[in-house]
């Protein structure tokens, strides 16, 4: 519709306007068009699906050379779609996604050999492969850049896991990986090779892994997915988000090098369930100055510990927390543990992997806390057998509390967050008046995904019914308690 709106526009950019949603658009459910976009020079854009990706780009834009392109999953499709019409016109194309891509071979090497004419290339991608052989620089030469006469920048980071289930394996070295890169017009390159053997893959058993990433230097992207033990250090001023996966433990020497390396990353993911072997103190404090999430809930307690104890690690910005409750209870002593007071005090968001009733001490322990939130809540109501009539207002809610969490977490004093909450009439009113009109009455106005949520909580903790009353209780008092805070 902007399109067809605005006959004369250049530029779009969809890649930002509604990020705090998340949104993806899906371009099969977008109406068939014979229009001609021919003025178009420049789109950035979130897809649902890499068909979506095809689908856009065989529409007729007949004077774009700019394409920056995010796709939340890339996977296989029944129905096949045109990938091989060249794209003469395109310059420029950035493809980024956080999925791991099952089908590089299949779409996204297809699709690059269609722009001909590409002066500049970006990839953010994560692959995986069963039995094959290990991304290096000898195959993206041969299957992109020998295809690409005119491409003079390449900016590049490709996370690569490799399983082998029937073959035996000849590991690459990261020299080997290194040395793939040299003389063919790549510029400075960065690497790191992980191998381990027996791991679960879906619903066979894998003899042996290996994990790779690859990635041109100075790296340009804000996030760094999937980094582990053989990582090696280096300066990453541009990263913002940083995630850190192994079946290995992550000792305390390893995040000093991490610290070092990301001087200011925002948000932090840990994935490891195995416990530190060496957790001497030492006198060197490790610091994340710029650190405002950190989400631990698939991690050993000892991280919680490494994170949470003021002793151990300088954190001054950090204000969501992402934990198991399991976790959260025994390094804070069962909320009581001085030495984890002092970042659990400050924190404005707390997201647990269950619903609890709140003990003893533990409001006094987060004394700043703005919102309590669930994972399991959260997935039960987006599931999508749980009550297709009322999933959409259901989504609308819930996104409005998340708009009122952040204005709250950073402050109305911003014009952006003053806009938004003018915008929702929300001045002198409960933080959500939908949501929480919804609480008043549980007996009359809770509706069929609400119930079931709160049922399934109750299940779980063989309730009589006395925690469902509670925890409604508990969200309404939440409420009113944010509503003090905003007035």
């Amino acid at each position: 519709m902007i399109l067809s709106l605005c006959q004369r526009l250049i530029k779009l950019n969809f890649y930002q306007v509604f990020s705090y949603r998340n949104s993806f658009l899906s371009i099969y459910k977008l109406p068939q068009t014979s229009c001609s976009y021919s003025s178009l020079i420049e789109l950035k854009i979130n897809v649902a699906t890499f068909h979506d990706c095809l689908r856009l780009l065989n529409r007729r834009f007949d004077c774009l050379s700019k394409l920056t392109i995010n796709v939340r999953e890339i996977k296989y499709e029944r129905k096949q779609i045109n990938n091989k019409t060249k794209l003469p016109k395109l310059k420029y194309f950035s493809l980024s996604s956080f999925d791991m891509i099952q089908n590089f071979d299949e779409y996204i090497i297809p699709l690059l050999h269609r722009m001909i004419n590409l002066e500049e290339l970006r990839l953010f991608l994560a692959v995986v492969r069963v039995d094959s052989t290990v991304i290096d620089g000898i195959e993206l030469y041969d299957q992109v850049l020998v295809h690409m006469s005119h491409l003079n920048k390449f900016v590049f980071s490709i996370n690569n896991g490799v399983f082998f289930e029937n073959n035996e394996i000849d590991v690459p070295s990261n020299e080997d990986i290194q040395n793939s890169f040299i003389g063919r017009e790549y510029g400075e390159v960065g690497s790191y090779v992980h191998f381990e053997s027996s791991t679960i893959t879906g619903f066979k058993q894998s003899k042996d892994v290996v994990m790779s990433h690859v990635y041109s230097l100075p790296y340009q992207f804000e996030s760094f997915l999937h980094l582990n033990n053989s990582f090696q250090g280096g300066m990453f001023v541009n990263v913002r988000h940083l995630t850190m996966t192994d079946s290995y433990p992550f000792e305390r020497e390893f995040f000093k090098t991490i610290s070092d390396s990301f001087p200011f990353i925002e948000n932090l993911t840990i994935s490891n369930l195995e416990p530190q072997k060496n957790k001497q103190h030492s006198s060197t404090l490790i610091s994340f100055p710029h650190l405002n999430l950190l989400n631990l809930i698939n991690a050993h307690d000892d991280y919680a510990e490494q994170f949470l104890v003021d002793t151990n690690t300088h954190l001054p910005c950090l204000l969501d927390l992402c934990i198991t409750y399991e976790s959260l209870e025994i390094v804070t002593n069962n909320f009581t543990n001085d030495a984890t007071r002092l970042y659990c005090s400050e924190l404005k968001g707390l997201h647990m992997d269950k619903p609890f009733v709140r003990p003893k001490h533990f409001d006094e322990y987060f004394c700043s806390l703005f919102h309590l939130y669930s994972f399991e809540l959260d997935h039960q109501l987006y599931d999508d057998k749980c009550c297709s009539t009322d999933r959409e207002t259901l989504y609308g809610t819930f996104i409005d509390e998340v708009i009122n969490m952040r204005c709250l977490m950073r402050g109305t004093s911003k014009s952006s967050c003053r806009r938004i909450i003018d915008k929702m009439n929300l001045i002198g009113q409960p933080v959500d008046p939908k949501y929480f009109d919804l609480l008043i009455d549980i007996q009359r106005k809770f509706q069929s995904c609400q119930r079931k949520v709160l049922e399934m909580i109750a299940r779980k903790n063989n309730d009589d019914g006395t925690f469902y009353i509670q925890y409604v209780e508990q969200m309404k008092q939440d409420y009113i308690n944010d509503n003090n805070k905003l007035s």
